[in-house]
């Protein structure tokens, strides 16, 4: 659907969680409308984000807060707002380790790899991305990001054979 229709969705979808009571479904809801405006570099993203339920004696709002920092991370990095997207990424991944939510640090870990291939820090770049397809091997979508920028290093170094292995590895986004 178009970028409207999504916000709709997730309007009604907020309305329906508010009516609800349910504060996990608020959450979850809270998580994906600051997600989605970060991704689109909607005025209110900051806001939004800010309004996340980190704090909840809930366990299940936090987890969804977590959730929410480590998307809102993926799609600043994306965006080019290395700054903001660092800052979100540290408090999402502190947040999914207190929630013990490994899934969530695992995304993270792959929008770290991300951040340092495009902010430069290239040192010690290629072992982490290999250490983390290795280690979400069973995550195929999960591994792609270490995929991508370990092909992208290789690309880079000239090293056409092992850039096509990487680039072109199960889960790897078609380029």
């Amino acid at each position: 659907g178009t970028l409207e229709g999504h916000r709709n969705w997730l309007r009604k979808a907020a309305r329906i969680a508010e009516d609800s009571g349910n504060e996990v479904a608020q959450a979850a809801v809270a998580a994906n409308r600051a997600s989605l405006a970060v991704a689109c570099g909607d005025p209110e993203a900051r806001d939004l984000v800010a309004a996340l339920p980190v704090d909840s004696p809930l366990a299940g709002c936090r987890e969804h807060a977590a959730r929410g920092l480590c998307n809102a991370a993926d799609a600043a990095v994306w965006r080019g707002a290395y700054p903001w997207g660092q800052e979100l990424l540290s408090a999402g991944l502190d947040l999914s380790a207190r929630s013990g939510v490994p899934y969530i640090e695992q995304t993270a870990q792959a929008t770290s790899l991300l951040l340092d291939w495009w902010t430069g820090r290239w040192s010690g770049l290629a072992e982490r991305c290999e250490q983390f397809v290795a280690a979400t091997a069973d995550m195929p979508l999960v591994a792609a990001d270490g995929n991508m920028v370990r092909g992208l290093l290789a690309f880079a170094q000239g090293d056409w054979g092992s850039a096509v292995h990487w680039l072109t590895a199960l889960g790897a986004p078609s380029l």
